[in-house]
């Protein structure tokens, strides 16, 4: 019974390395003109909520 367990669990574990480390190669793949690719960015509020009619 436990050698069963630990062979789903294994199997699983192994897929969910692959969606993760397949995820952090597109994400790398995506950086913008040569800019490396950034997790966390800063921005002022007005470009982060942007609501069209709003004067400046």
């Amino acid at each position: 019974m436990n050698e069963t367990m630990i062979i789903w669990m294994s199997v699983i574990a192994a897929v969910l390395l692959a969606f993760v480390l397949r995820g952090i190669q597109k994400f790398r793949e995506s950086a913008h003109a040569g800019k490396p690719a950034r997790f966390i960015e800063y921005a002022k509020d007005k470009e982060i909520f942007y609501c069209p009619g709003d004067e400046d």
